[in-house]
């Protein structure tokens, strides 16, 4: 009986790290399921596209919220204008008292750029290369923060947050789920006293299980609790008035 020939069996070994590879996506979506609840998933879930729709939704959060977010590009500015000065420092003390330095640390580096090392050329530059690439550093930091705003360059009326609670993941849920996506606080009676118990439904716990997925973080470091993302989704799906005025009201109010 004649063997396997090496081209087929590298491309059974592809197909089946491709099937492994998809089980497993369809395997982390799980815990994912099972906090939504049993009685809520269809028979004709398809665990592999709602792994792929969380992933796609996790990557648009990134997006959204770096072009979103004003506070990271402020830092982005503050951080240029730190290495800015390190660099405008670091080679103001390299500079002075040069033929000590090179006594004391200069032989350490090579003398030349891309010297050798023992077999391999030393990756590090020499001293007086190390000089001048600070003074070209604190120059390019230097036009790079003049040409870098503060502001975010994509405001939007939403949140971030209020993107993804609020609308694209009601919009996974519906489609996977084949139910509205709907928020609850469910109410007991004690006697003749009402008790309004906690934030729970079906979307609620798969919003909160797919937020812990992600990796995303509320305003206060910590995970999104279900009273959280019962308020943003309420907000979001009222019509509540925007988190920030479009840049043409803006512009308007400041006219006299």
């Amino acid at each position: 009986m004649p063997g396997i020939s090496p081209l087929h069996a590298r491309s059974r070994r592809r197909m089946a790290a491709y099937r492994f590879a998809n089980a497993m996506k369809a395997a982390n979506v799980d815990h994912i399921l099972k906090a939504v609840g049993r009685m809520h998933i269809p028979r004709t879930i398809n665990r592999r596209r709602l792994r792929e729709d969380i992933e796609w939704a996790g990557s648009l959060w990134d997006t959204l919220n770096e072009l979103d977010s004003r506070g990271l590009w402020s830092g982005r500015v503050h951080r240029l204008k730190d290495i800015e000065m390190a660099a405008r420092r670091l080679r103001s003390l390299l500079s002075n008292d040069t033929a000590w330095l090179q006594q004391v640390i200069g032989q350490q580096f090579p003398l030349g750029e891309g010297a050798m090392r023992g077999k391999r050329r030393d990756p590090a530059p020499s001293l007086r290369g190390l000089v001048v690439g600070l003074a070209r550093l604190a120059r390019i930091t230097n036009r790079a923060r003049g040409q870098t705003k503060p502001e975010a360059p994509l405001r939007q009326d939403k949140s971030a947050a209020e993107w993804l609670i609020g609308t694209h993941l009601p919009e996974i849920f519906e489609q996977h789920f084949q139910q509205q996506a709907r928020i609850a606080r469910p109410r007991s009676h004690h006697g003749e006293k009402e008790i309004t118990g906690k934030a729970n439904s079906p979307y609620i716990r798969f919003a909160e299980a797919v937020l812990n997925e992600l990796g995303i973080k509320s305003t206060h470091g910590g995970p999104y609790s279900r009273e959280t993302i019962l308020k943003v989704f309420q907000q979001t799906r009222s019509g509540a008035k925007p988190r920030r005025k479009p840049s043409s009201e803006e512009g308007a109010a400041c006219l006299p």
